[in-house]
Order: structure tokens, then sequence, then C-alpha cells
């Protein structure tokens, strides 16, 4: 399995932030599209919800596996892929004051034995740069 750990600082506020990205319905910053499939349980944060996420000209298929409100913190999982055998990730906002600290981890097995350092390179390039999408939108406030 391979694991990447990008953090962050954002000058906005953690709930702020937190509002945005912890609902899986809508996209985190203007230059994503969401389409949701299907909404998962609304009792439980919308954990189970199905949605395509596009990135650029990146389509995801994406499910959210889990959400903790209180620690600030969401997993998800990457089901359409070619690259992945399982992919998941976390997002973490951590409060700093007035700003917040963005900690995005991923952890995925690659499809094909011995592909994972192809893949790393640009799996990172893609988190890096979603969370400076989210930065700019939180800037322009």
């Amino acid at each position: 399995m391979i694991n990447i750990t990008i953090e962050k600082e954002i000058n906005a506020p953690a709930d702020t932030i937190w509002d945005k990205i912890s609902d899986f319905t809508i996209p985190a910053a203007p230059s994503f599209s969401v389409d949701v499939i299907e909404n998962g349980d609304n009792k439980n944060y919308g954990v189970g919800t199905l949605r395509n996420i596009t990135v650029r000209k990146n389509q995801f298929l994406e499910r959210l596996a889990d959400v903790d409100p209180s620690n600030r913190t969401l997993s998800y999982e990457i089901l359409s892929n070619n690259a992945f055998k399982k992919y998941t990730g976390t997002i973490a906002i951590i409060p700093q004051g007035d700003s917040s600290q963005i900690k995005w981890t991923s952890n995925f097995t690659p499809r094909f034995f011995g592909t994972g350092w192809v893949i790393k390179k640009p799996v990172r390039r893609t988190l890096n740069y979603i969370i400076d999408e989210i930065d700019k939108a939180f800037s322009s406030q």
C-alpha cells in the first residue's frame, strides 16, 4: 500500500472550511464539479453518498465512508479508477487560530503490482492541485 500525506495552512477558520468540505454533495472549490448519484444517510452526515467529482479533466466515483464532525475528519473511497485496486482518502481540518491546516492522507494499492512508484507522483500532484484550489476558494472570500 502506498501512503501520501499533504498538509497546508489555509487562511480561513476551521469551521468555515469544514462546512464546505464535509458536504459531499457540493464541490469544495468552484473549479470542481460534483454530480450526486446517490444520497447517503442523512442521520449520519451523508455517509454512503456516491458522487462523481470532476477535477480538471479527471472524473472519480467516490463514496463517503466516514464523517467525524467533532474532529473535523472525513474519509472517502475512490471506486472507479483503473490505476487503483483500492483507494481511501482522509481529510482533516485542524484549527490554527484564525487559520486552519488541511491534512489530506491518501492510501492506495495499485491495480498492477510494481506500478506504485509510477502512480504516486500524479496522485501527489492532483492532491496538491485540489488543496491549492480549496485554498484559492477560501482566500477569495
